[in-house]
């Protein structure tokens, strides 16, 4: 049987988290989410996830750290970067800091199907 990809949310705003998760997991992921930076942390350690869905502005470091620090647990995690900014100084910043792909706020939730896809499979 075929293990599941498993992806970390993290996003401090409750309904976009859910939106994320409910999706995802009807994509047949399996999926975790946290509202901060050390939450996602502790997650990570805990369930080790492929991937995962980082909003640059999180409560406690911004999402680059983030990603960084994830890193440091599985050095093959693919990050995507989720923001309402979408200044080509934050795209440059989460580019630079070894995400994957950056999505601005509201994004069509079939690119981000694509992008883990393409996460996943390069």
């Amino acid at each position: 049987m075929e293990q599941k990809s498993r992806i970390l949310v993290v996003d401090d705003q409750l309904w976009v988290r859910r939106m994320l998760l409910e999706a995802l997991q009807f994509q047949g992921y399996e999926v975790f989410g946290a509202s901060s930076g050390f939450e996602a942390l502790k997650l990570a350690a805990e369930k080790k996830p492929d991937l995962a869905i980082i909003d640059m502005a999180i409560p406690g470091m911004d999402g680059v750290t983030l990603l960084s620090m994830l890193r440091e647990i599985n050095l093959n995690l693919r990050g995507i970067m989720i923001s309402g900014d979408g200044e080509k100084k934050s795209v440059k910043k989460a580019l630079e800091g070894g995400a994957f792909a950056y999505l601005v706020k509201p994004f069509d939730i079939s690119s981000l199907e694509n992008l883990i896809k393409k996460a996943l499979t390069s």
